[in-house]
């Protein structure tokens, strides 16, 4: 069964906005190549106290024209496939599964729910993407040795099972109330903010 990485399912659980940014972006980009296109220029070097003409090669720019738009379509065609899959899966998700996806979690209850059907959109996810091969992501050797990764594995084994409040043992009541009003698990970048809260104040694993 292929497996997804955190960082893979961000980028399905975020894939509309990232493919409504990336069109904006690329229409930008596109606009800023058309307007550097002109024939034969004169230009004024001012230090120099010089005239000199300049011109653009049209057939060579024509072609980094077309291998632009082609690589615009290929990143949109990529991020459209994201959202369809992402669709699929979360249609796969019971209508009261949905119905919590969507909202924000605002209690420690409701994130602890909010973590399950998570878990559970990403099997649905991982069974479509392991049936589409080019949308599956190679590993990256993040290890120089396999104790190495074992270690972490252990480490990261002992942090799933652990709960936010224990995470958050270590740290005063305040803290932990500011920590868990503001996360919110509806947001791109939640676990990298959690783990970033929750081990800063929290001693209770160290890597």
């Amino acid at each position: 069964m292929y497996k997804m990485t955190d960082t893979e399912l961000h980028r399905y659980l975020n894939a509309t906005t990232t493919y409504e940014r990336l069109c904006i972006e690329q229409q930008e980009e596109l606009e800023e190549a058309y307007e550097n296109v002109f024939g034969t220029r004169t230009s004024w070097d001012y230090e120099q106290g010089k005239i000199y003409s300049e011109s653009l090669n049209v057939a060579d720019y024509a072609i980094y024209l077309v291998d632009l738009k082609g690589k615009h379509k290929n990143d949109r065609e990529l991020w459209e496939r994201r959202i369809r899959v992402f669709k699929r899966a979360l249609y796969c998700l019971t209508d009261e599964e949905q119905f919590i996806y969507r909202k924000s979690p605002a209690t420690f209850k409701d994130y602890e729910l909010y973590h399950k059907i998570l878990d559970t959109l990403r099997n649905y996810l991982e069974e479509i993407v392991s049936t589409i091969p080019e949308l599956q992501e190679k590993e990256k050797k993040f290890f120089e040795s396999a104790s190495e990764a074992r270690e972490v594995a252990r480490y990261d084994a002992k942090v799933d099972k652990m709960s936010m409040l224990e995470l958050l043992e270590d740290s005063d009541i305040s803290s932990r109330k500011d920590i868990l009003k503001n996360l919110n698990p509806t947001d791109s970048n939640v676990f990298e903010k959690f783990t970033r809260a929750a081990f800063a104040v929290s001693s209770k694993i160290a890597y």
